[in-house]
């Protein structure tokens, strides 16, 4: 149910927005990457 809600709810957004979407997700997975590189070490 929410799964349908959800994707009906991500086919109309415009380019910008998802632009920004994935600018947060490449951000938060360089971040990520820069934690689990620290905890290594």
């Amino acid at each position: 149910m929410y799964r349908k809600a959800r994707a009906g709810y991500i086919e109309p957004m415009p380019k910008k927005q998802l632009h920004k979407i994935e600018r947060a997700l490449r951000l938060r997975a360089v971040l990520s990457s820069m934690v689990k590189k620290q905890t290594l070490t």
